[in-house]
């Protein structure tokens, strides 16, 4: 369990670094050529909010991650008393 949440926050922080800036970019590029500006901003605005989505999925994870450990610890101690 413990490296599926490393996996997965991993992988959503390469999806939030990565690819959100390479897809704005094209939309911006596509947006750009019809000479719709406002279009191009209300999705500017949504790809951030979805990045910051993302990040604190990601922020979760490692919260989950965290208190799943310590309860392995305190099963373990339990265990060896």
């Amino acid at each position: 369990m413990f490296f599926f949440g490393i996996v997965f926050r991993l992988a959503l922080r390469f999806v939030g670094i990565i690819f959100w800036p390479v897809i704005l970019s094209f939309r911006r590029k596509s947006y750009s050529e019809h000479d719709t500006e406002g279009v191009s901003q209300s999705n500017v605005v949504l790809m951030s909010q979805v990045n910051c989505l993302l990040f604190d999925c990601g922020q979760h994870i490692v919260v989950l991650d965290a208190q799943m450990t310590a309860l392995k610890e305190k099963f373990r101690r339990l265990e060896s008393s």
